[in-house]
């Protein structure tokens, strides 16, 4: 197996490397210190296909394979951890499953604007009596019609978490 990055993955790497300097590291000391994400990276990162790497083009994402994204998530965490994070799990929980399993319509009305930052996801996992384990959770999804009805509680970060406006 060969282990080597192609030309692709380097140029890649670099475009990345680059648009975290550029974009990303002049906002994270106000990230930090005022606990808002700046959202403005979802719509500038999908500009340049970085939000979403492994989705098709024609769906606004890069078209790159799995190396792609962990050069991605390598690069976004070199500036910063908390922000890498928001932008990794659009291109993955808040995404991959609309993509992998939803309907033409959900894909149209949620996944395409997600993938072009125009609309943030998000993946509710922590619950009070559970953590974060996903085995213990309480919450039900109960088909009702053409519809869903969800019960459950999640739990909310503490404020000196990332908020995002």
């Amino acid at each position: 197996m060969d282990f080597e990055l192609t030309d692709e993955n380097r140029m890649f790497r670099e475009a990345i490397r680059n648009f975290g300097q550029k974009e990303v590291a002049p906002l994270v000391d106000e990230a930090e210190e005022t606990g808002v994400f700046p959202r403005q990276l979802f719509k500038k990162a999908a500009e340049q296909g970085f939000l979403c790497p492994r989705y098709p083009v024609e769906m606004g994402g890069g078209g790159g394979d799995k190396v792609t994204e962990c050069i991605m998530v390598e690069e976004l965490n070199r500036v910063n951890a908390g922000i890498a994070s928001s932008l990794m799990a659009q291109s993955g929980l808040a995404t991959q499953p609309i993509y992998n399993y939803g309907s033409a319509e959900q894909k149209e009305k949620f996944l395409i604007p997600a993938i072009q930052g125009a609309k943030v996801g998000a993946f509710g996992l922590t619950e009070p009596n559970a953590g974060s384990d996903a085995a213990s959770i309480k919450t039900t999804a109960v088909r009702d019609g053409a519809n869903y009805v969800i019960n459950g509680t999640k739990y909310l970060l503490p404020m000196d978490h990332f908020v995002i406006t």
